[in-house]
C-alpha cells in the first residue's frame, strides 16, 4: 500500500482524509472552505487547515463512528499553535458526525460516515500490522 486518500465535499466545507505512506504511523485530515468568489481554499497555498492524527486518535474517531462513544476531543500543539479538534455524533440527527477543527466544521452524513468508518477500520488494521512486522518483511505487501 502506498497511501489511501478520500475527499468529502459539501457546499461550503470540504475535507480530505489521507492515510500517509504505509510506513507512517499517522494520518492527515485537511479541511478547506469555499471562498466568497466560489473557489475553494488551496492547501498548497497555505489555505485551509491540515491536522496530523496518530493511531490512537484514529481509534477514538472510529469509536465515535461505531457508536461506542458520543464524542472525542483533543488539542494539538505545533510550533506553539494550539488546534482544538472534536469529532462527535450530531445530537439532532441520527447517523451524522460533526468534525470541528478550530474554525472549520464539517458535517458528515450517511453514506459518508459509513465510508469513513470503513476506511478508518482498514487504515488502523494496516498500520497495526505494519507496526508489528519485523523490518525485514516490510517490503512485502501484507494486506490485500
Amino acid at each position: 500500500m502506498e497511501r489511501h486518500q478520500r475527499s468529502f465535499f459539501g457546499q461550503k466545507v470540504g475535507m480530505i482524509f489521507d492515510s500517509g505512506m504505509w510506513n507512517d504511523d499517522c494520518s492527515y485530515f485537511t479541511l478547506m472552505r469555499k471562498k466568497e468568489n466560489g473557489t475553494w481554499e488551496k492547501p498548497s497555498n497555505g489555505e485551509g487547515k491540515r491536522i496530523k492524527v496518530n493511531l490512537g486518535e484514529l481509534v477514538m474517531m472510529s469509536k465515535v463512528l461505531d457508536g461506542t462513544l458520543d464524542r472525542f476531543s483533543t488539542v494539538h500543539s505545533f510550533k506553539e499553535i494550539k488546534t482544538s479538534i472534536s469529532f462527535a455524533k450530531n445530537a439532532n440527527k441520527t447517523g451524522e458526525i460533526w468534525m470541528n477543527v478550530n474554525k472549520y466544521a464539517k458535517n458528515l452524513r450517511s453514506p459518508e460516515t459509513d465510508i469513513l468508518r470503513m476506511i478508518l477500520k482498514h487504515i488502523i488494521k494496516e498500520k497495526i500490522v505494519r507496526a508489528t512486522v519485523p523490518k525485514k518483511m516490510e517490503q512485502k505487501p501484507l494486506i490485500a
